[in-house]
C-alpha cells in the first residue's frame, strides 16, 4: 500500500503540464542574487499552480523497484483550495482505480479487488507522515504556511536553500531564485539521514503560474523510484469533481 500510496500523492502533486504556451524559465541568470527569502516568498507563493483549477487529462508514470520497471496513466482533476480527483490506468486503458481527497476526506474506488476504501485526512498524516494541507508544497508550492521565510536565506548563485522541521523529519527546500520555484526537496529523518528526494524539472509558463512537467522520487528507505511525466493540462479549468462509488463494492476503512 505504502507504493501505490506514493503513486497517488505523486500524481496528485504533479499537477502540471503543457496545455500553454511555454517559455524557458533558464534564460533568466541570477535575477534575485542576494535576494533573502522574505524578500521572494511573496513572488514564489503568486506563481503556485495549486492558486488555480487544473484538469491533467495525460500523465505517464513509471515505478522503478528492484531493476523492475512498471507503467501506469494517470488523471487528475483539481479545484482550488485542496479537493482532488484522480484516476489511474494501466497502458492499455483499464482503469485500476479512482481516488477523492480534500482536507477531511480520503475514498478510494480499488476497481481490480472492487472495494471501496474510505477514512480521514488523519490517515495521511498517520502512514505517510504529511497532512492534505502539505500536499501542494510536494507539487513544488511553496506557501506562507511552511513558516521558513527568514532574512538568514538568501539566493546565492541562483540558489537559495531552507528549512522546516515537521515533527521528527526536517524538509529541505531548494529554491530556483531566477523562475521563483522550488526545484528539489530532501527529507531527513531525526538522525538527518536523508529518506526522500524529489526533483522538480522542464518548468513551464502560462502567463500566469510556473509549473514543472516532469518530477522524479526516490523514496531511498525502501529502494524505489517514481518517475511521472505531464502531457496534457487544462488551465484553468471549469469543470466539476464527482466521485461516484462503485456498486455493490466491499466498504473497508483505512486504518
Amino acid at each position: 500500500m505504502r507504493k501505490i500510496g506514493w503513486i497517488i500523492l505523486l500524481i496528485v502533486l504533479t499537477g502540471t503540464g503543457c496545455s500553454t504556451a511555454r517559455r524557458s524559465m533558464k534564460t533568466l541568470i541570477n535575477k534575485n542574487e542576494g535576494a533573502s527569502l522574505n524578500d521572494i516568498s511573496g513572488d514564489i507563493q503568486k506563481l503556485n499552480i495549486t492558486n488555480t483549477n487544473f484538469y491533467i487529462q495525460k500523465a505517464e508514470i513509471e515505478v522503478i523497484n528492484d531493476k523492475k520497471k512498471q507503467k501506469l496513466l494517470g488523471t487528475v482533476k483539481y479545484k482550488n483550495p485542496g479537493e482532488y480527483l484522480v484516476s489511474l490506468r494501466s497502458r492499455a486503458g483499464i482503469e485500476a482505480a479512482r481516488f477523492y481527497i480534500n482536507k477531511d476526506t480520503i475514498l478510494i474506488n480499488d476497481r481490480i479487488n472492487r472495494k471501496l476504501y474510505y477514512g480521514s485526512a488523519e490517515y495521511l498524516e498517520r502512514k505517510y507522515g504529511i497532512t492534505s494541507s502539505f500536499l501542494p508544497i510536494l507539487l513544488g508550492d511553496f506557501r506562507e504556511g511552511n513558516d521558513i521565510a527568514s532574512d538568514n536565506n538568501r539566493c546565492v548563485k541562483g540558489n537559495l536553500e531552507a528549512e522546516k522541521e515537521i515533527r521528527n523529519n526536517k524538509i529541505v527546500f531548494n529554491i530556483d531564485c531566477n523562475i521563483l520555484k522550488v526545484s528539489k526537496i530532501i527529507v531527513k529523518d531525526y538522525f538527518d539521514s536523508e529518506t526522500i528526494n524529489l526533483a522538480f524539472d522542464r518548468f513551464s509558463n502560462n502567463g500566469q503560474v510556473i509549473f514543472p512537467q516532469s518530477i522524479i522520487i526516490k523514496d531511498l528507505t525502501n529502494n524505489f523510484s517514481i518517475n511521472i511525466s505531464i502531457d496534457k493540462v487544462e488551465i484553468p479549468w471549469d469543470g466539476v469533481i464527482d466521485f461516484i462509488q462503485g456498486k455493490n463494492y466491499e466498504v473497508e476503512r483505512l486504518r
